[in-house]
């Protein structure tokens, strides 16, 4: 493996020990918060009916790449798609793990890119 910039962190590593097929989402909802407790750090992402329904796209184009889609999931999904549209009161927050072990993180207040600071 190569090493990287001593300036670029990698938090990719072990993405080689991923075998089956992976599928990016360009969005998957906003960041609202951090939280580090013992030796994990946790995202807090907010999702919306856009990021659930990406989600539904993405499983469905997955499905439709098989030779024989399994057209009940594909009428599953869209039904799920209808009903979380036409309730869109409500939003899910994912809990996401974003780091184990040790991560060491230090802000710096003084930074001008800091959209806080007036």
């Amino acid at each position: 493996m190569e090493i990287p910039d001593q300036k670029t962190i990698d938090f990719y590593t072990r993405q080689e020990y991923f075998k089956e097929k992976k599928y990016r989402l360009k969005s998957f909802g906003s960041l609202i918060g951090l939280r580090f407790a013992g030796d994990f750090g946790h995202a807090e992402i907010i999702m919306g009916y856009p990021e659930i329904n990406r989600i539904l796209d993405l499983v469905a184009a997955i499905e439709k790449e098989k030779t024989e889609p399994d057209s009940t999931l594909l009428a599953a999904i869209d039904n799920v798609k209808n009903h979380v549209m036409e309730n869109t009161d409500y939003s899910i927050v994912a809990d996401v793990v974003i780091g184990s072990g040790r991560i060491d993180v230090t802000p710096d207040f003084n930074d001008k890119r800091n959209s806080n600071k007036r």
